[in-house]
């Protein structure tokens, strides 16, 4: 059996780096990360 889980994800493309960012239904951070280049 599979369990769905449902997420929000924001994502940020900057002039110098791209950042993304997870969310759960209530708000809280699953998981984040930042990339420069």
């Amino acid at each position: 059996m599979t369990q769905e889980t449902v997420v929000v994800i924001g994502v940020d493309i900057g002039t110098t780096s791209t950042k993304a960012v997870a969310f759960d239904t209530g708000g809280r951070v699953i998981a984040h990360h930042a990339v420069e280049y």
